[in-house]
């Protein structure tokens, strides 16, 4: 075979090969200069487009700018990298202690750790989404869904009942999540965290279905953010790239979740019972034991056990030791002493 004739072959092959390559070069808008500035972990493929995850600095807003419009104001935007400081979380001792990044810097109480038969309730909030096929609510009932019928360590508070608290407590729709709704949330819901849920997709380029998933969970004890996710997945369709980007999604969390405490909210004190804001949903069985902790002080103030459970989600418990229970109280899982 003449050489002309292998030039030839070897490019037929690699068209056939490598096309969608040369398809998304050809589309490709930027230049290396443009590129070279930024790491693989900083840059989100956005329906083809390349864009920084930053913080307007006038605002004060985090949204996704392109690498274009960064460097022509870069003095405008602090960049957040996909590898921000990550929360660690060790085994649980029996003591309370202040859990801490990784700069040192106090990011919620840490309990002890709690049983997996025990879940954590979780409130979801859909804050963003654009650009979709489906919308962005279509998007957050489907992963919502998916956790229901997932997740070993979690699940959310339906929709209605979220729904009805922030239309009763006058917030409606919440468009950011702040320190004040996540402490309103845990008191008033007894959940453990607040997911709040940014989508962007999906998209559909060529063959191809893209979609990208954020999720920022903040602890409801003193409102931190100890949880903050980023998954880009793309795949042949809609329902095939929800699937991949949920299922990574839901394994780190729940490896999150199995390293974190369990604790629920006393309401409705009367003498020596009073009722959790948690019942079969979260694990619980009649007979169960819980110490009772005043999060103000950050003091035990007692035990607990489950009385009955009334509907799903809901118990009634009798004090059987210590000082008086008061609304706001945190039940919480505490191994019981051996000897």
């Amino acid at each position: 075979m003449k050489v002309r004739e292998i030039v030839i072959l070897l490019f037929l092959l690699m068209t056939a090969g490598c096309s969608r390559m040369f398809v998304f070069l050809q589309r490709d808008p930027y230049v290396k200069e443009e590129r070279k500035r930024f790491s693989q972990e900083e840059l989100y493929v956005i329906d083809g487009r390349l864009y920084l995850k930053a913080t307007d600095k006038e605002t004060g807003k985090m949204t996704y700018v392109e690498i274009r419009e960064y460097l022509k104001q870069p003095e405008r935007w602090e960049l957040k990298s996909q590898r921000e400081t990550k929360v660690e979380y060790g085994e649980g001792t029996g003591e309370f202690r202040w859990a801490r990044g990784e700069e040192g810097s106090s990011v919620g109480l840490r309990l002890p750790k709690a049983p997996p038969f025990l879940k954590r309730k979780l409130a979801l909030l859909p804050l963003k989404g654009f650009g979709a096929e489906a919308g962005m609510y279509d998007v957050a009932d489907a992963f919502q869904g998916f956790l229901l019928e997932r997740s070993l360590l979690g699940f959310p508070v339906p929709w209605e009942s979220l729904r009805a608290f922030l239309e009763k407590s006058g917030l409606g729709t919440p468009r950011e999540v702040g320190r004040d709704l996540v402490l309103l949330l845990g008191k008033g819901l007894g959940v453990q965290y607040v997911l709040a849920l940014e989508t962007c997709g999906p998209f559909r380029s060529g063959k191809e279905v893209l979609f990208s998933m954020g999720i920022k969970g903040y602890e409801t004890l003193q409102g931190y953010l100890v949880l903050d996710l980023w998954i880009q997945k793309k795949a042949q369709s809609p329902t095939e790239v929800f699937e991949i980007a949920f299922e990574e999604a839901l394994t780190k969390l729940e490896e999150f979740l199995e390293n974190s405490g369990w604790f629920t909210r006393v309401v409705g004190t009367k003498g020596k019972e009073a009722m959790l804001l948690a019942g079969r949903k979260s694990g619980l069985g009649e007979g169960d034991l819980f110490s009772i902790l005043d999060p103000l002080k950050g003091e035990r103030k007692g035990r607990v056990r489950v009385k009955s459970l009334l509907g799903d989600d809901l118990c009634i418990i009798s004090q059987t030791e210590g000082t008086l229970l008061g609304d706001n109280d945190l039940a919480f899982f505490e191994p019981e002493e051996k000897g």
